[in-house]
């Protein structure tokens, strides 16, 4: 019997924890790869390379992609725990300052942070509430960013007691690619191709305008008029992204803002520029092309407001059930087709007015950024990624 005894108070001891992160490694990918070829074979979203989420919105692969996903996020919850448990460790018995255990403490919280944003994403599908389905890509994968940078400061500072160099080196190059990646898909979600090239237009007149008033020695106020269409045009572009990403069928009130901000912030640009324009003479454009532009910001104006106005009225005559398939039966059927003529129209007109600034664009030539050095600097080290400790000034340096 004390023998039963001792074997019954003998702990579970669970060995092997080095193949979590191998499972982890391999799971996550799957989730994302099961639900893909499900969406695709089902015609759900097009072969290539659609968002994630995209590939687990409409069942069945969304039932499947958000059972698998909340799987995954329970075992990187243990994997954060344990590497949270093995820093700790480490930590004390190497008598390392409190800092760098709050740090780890910091770096447990976030990691949870990130699995919390892995489970949202999995169970609020974009097309059902978009706002807590952002929130949790926005947790999940920012917050797996700043995970992985605290684990490879800590991983760092733990040397030798931490992993090899070549891994370390491998950690911090994972880290900046991360980092980038995830700038990079929320920059390029939220700000669409066609927002981009507008808002690329915008800069490049912006760039010309200051150089010809600046040259021409005009008075201030015309910069400053040039430095305001300029903070206009890319409202406006910023509107345009904003109708591209949030439908009116999920976020009405957000997608009426984008809407006002691109076609109102639209027309408000083309008249400054107009003016400015007119202005300029004799360095603008031909007269011709001064008067076409006046008259296709008369046209944008009464367009806007008709658009707006109109779709205000259809809107309060219409009883249907689908606005995306407005019948003549459903009542302010003649208000909506009007509105929606007026957009189009309204869309097309600014298009022309950009199209003018093609010969003007001729005539200019763009530059790459210039990076220079501050006249104070000096080349700082840090102990994080080197060992020297003596600023050199790059007047000095080899």
């Amino acid at each position: 019997m004390a023998e039963l005894g001792g074997n019954m108070e003998k702990p579970d001891d669970f060995d092997n924890l080095h193949y979590l992160p191998i499972c982890m490694c391999a799971a996550l990918p799957s989730v994302f790869i099961i639900s893909y070829i499900i969406a695709v074979s089902l015609g759900h979203v097009v072969a290539g390379f659609p968002y994630i989420s995209d590939t687990g919105t409409v069942p069945p692969e969304s039932c499947i992609f958000g059972q698998l996903l909340n799987m995954t996020a329970v075992l990187l919850a243990l994997v954060v725990y344990i590497r949270h448990a093995q820093l700790k460790e480490l930590l004390v018995s190497s008598q390392m300052p409190h800092y760098w255990q709050r740090l780890n403490r910091v770096a447990f919280a976030v990691g949870l942070i990130s699995t919390l944003g892995i489970s949202v994403v999995a169970n609020f599908q974009e097309t059902s509430v978009l706002s807590v389905h952002l929130i949790g890509a926005i947790a999940a994968f920012g917050g797996g960013t700043v995970y992985i940078w605290l684990q490879a400061i800590i991983s760092y500072k733990m040397q030798p007691l931490g992993p090899a160099p070549l891994v370390i080196n491998l950690r911090l190059a994972l880290c900046m690619m991360s980092t980038v990646l995830f700038f990079a898909t929320f920059i390029a979600a939220a700000f669409s191709a066609k927002a981009f090239h507008v808002a690329l237009v915008v800069y490049i007149r912006h760039a010309q305008l200051k150089e010809l008033l600046v040259s021409s020695q005009m008075p201030h106020y015309w910069q400053r008029l040039n430095r305001v269409a300029f903070a206009v045009g890319l409202i406006s572009t910023l509107g345009i992204s904003v109708v591209a990403n949030f439908q009116e069928t999920s976020v009405l009130s957000v997608h009426l803002i984008g809407a006002i901000a691109a076609f109102g912030g639209g027309t408000v640009y083309i008249w400054l520029q107009a003016i400015i324009s007119y202005k300029m003479q004799p360095l603008g454009p031909a007269p011709l092309v001064i008067n076409l532009r006046l008259a296709l910001c008369m046209m944008s104006t009464v367009l806007f407001f008709a658009t707006f106005i109109a779709a205000a009225f259809s809107a309060k005559a219409f009883h249907g059930e689908d606005v995306r398939k407005w019948r003549p039966e459903d009542g302010g059927w003649g208000l909506h087709l009007f509105s929606s003529i007026c957009e189009w129209a309204c869309a097309i007109v600014v298009c022309i007015y950009i199209l003018t600034f093609t010969n003007e664009f001729r005539e200019i030539q763009m530059s790459c950024p210039k990076i220079t050095f501050k006249t104070d600097y000096s080349r700082k080290t840090y102990p994080l990624f080197t060992t020297l400790s003596t600023p050199t000034s790059p007047s000095h340096s080899p």
